[in-house]
Parts: structure tokens; C-alpha cells; sequence
């Protein structure tokens, strides 16, 4: 469902909170697909000589216990949702042009990559932005992490879904990017009512 900014602010917070609070599908979707389970036990990469050691304090640093216990859950006790949809990339980017997938990945019309499924998403399209996040994950990010009355940054604004997701939290947000045709597709992402 998608409400105007203006419309969103001017409902009263028990009606806002049913926006934060409405079910989560994609959840329930995967506790349906991955029930809980106890996972194999411990782990010790002291078991697994030097090499597994190393990586462990590499990664980890230095006095990293020797020892991971296991735990037991559902995967459903992470966050999930699928990836963007491509409406929800393209929201908003009316004006820009629909740029092939050969003119993004620079490759030439019917190289190897240029048209297999498995290269990635081969489609045209008009937001280019190689990493566009989902909304809904940018949402349940800045309900985690920002304060009543926050102001979301973005040092790496993209393609604009932090801001998208901050309006939809009723949170004020800035965001900068290096690239100019990133800031493009940002702006024309925002020029649209907040997404619910």
C-alpha cells in the first residue's frame, strides 16, 4: 500500500504503529519452510589444526575463544525478505532512461554473460545501481538502530532505499553518494509517497 508523507504524518500513532507492526509474511513464510532445529553440536577450531586456528583469530582477533557452542532455532529468528522487486527498483525513475544490461555491464550484444540467467538480472531497467536493497530490510534496519525523533544518515546514499525506509518510519533522513547517476535514481526513488 502506498500513503503520501503528508497523509502518513498526519495520522494518529496508534495508526502508525499498525504500519510497523503489521505481520510480517516472508517470516512466517520461512518458519513454514525451516522449522526449528538443534544444530550439530560444538565447535572447536582447535579441532581443525593451524590452518582453521588462524582464520579464526584472523577474522576474529586475538583471545577469540577456542570454543563455539551451538544453538538451536529457527532460521526464521533472522531477518528475511526477498530481494527488491524490479517495480520497487524502478519506483519513481519515470524520466530516466531504460538502459540494457549491456550497456550497464559494458559488454558487448550477445557475449557470454550478456543474456544468461545465472550472470544475474538480465532484463533492462532503468535504476542501474548494482546493489539495490529491499525496502523492508532497510525498514527493520532503522527501526533496530534509530532513536525515537532520529535523523537516519546514509554516507552511501545509493539508490535511496535508506530514505525511502526512513520516510516509511516516519523518521527524517540525508543521505550523499560519490555518483552523480546514483543521486539521479535517488532522487527520482523519493519523489514518490512513502511505500507501505
Amino acid at each position: 500500500m502506498r500513503i503520501a508523507e503528508s497523509d502518513y504524518n498526519r495520522l494518529p500513532e496508534s495508526l502508525k504503529r499498525l504500519f510497523v507492526e503489521a505481520p510480517n509474511p516472508e517470516r512466517d513464510e520461512v518458519l513454514a519452510v525451516f522449522p526449528s532445529a538443534k544444530s550439530s553440536g560444538i565447535f572447536s577450531p582447535v579441532d581443525h589444526g593451524d590452518a582453521m586456528r588462524n582464520a579464526v583469530t584472523s577474522f576474529c582477533g586475538a583471545g577469540t575463544p577456542a570454543t563455539m557452542y551451538a544453538d538451536s532455532g529457527s532460521a526464521a529468528r533472522f531477518f528475511y525478505t526477498a530481494k527488491a522487486s524490479a517495480s520497487e527498483r524502478d519506483d519513481g525513475l519515470y524520466s530516466l532512461p531504460t538502459v540494457s544490461n549491456c550497456d550497464i555491464t559494458n559488454r558487448k550484444e550477445g557475449s557470454a554473460g550478456a543474456s544468461n540467467p545465472r550472470a544475474g538480472d538480465t532484463s533492462p531497467r532503468k535504476n542501474i545501481h548494482p546493489t539495490v536493497k529491499p525496502i523492508a530490510l532497510m525498514r527493520w534496519l532503522v527501526r533496530l538502530v534509530t532513536p525515537p525523533d532520529g535523523i537516519v544518515f546514509d554516507p552511501f546514499g545509493g539508490s535511496g532505499t535508506t530514505c525511502k525506509a526512513a520516510r516509511a518510519e516516519g523518521h527524517r533522513s540525508i543521505m550523499c553518494d560519490l555518483e552523480e547517476e546514483h543521486c539521479a535514481i535517488a532522487a527520482g526513488r523519493l519523489s514518490q509517497g512513502v511505500l507501505m
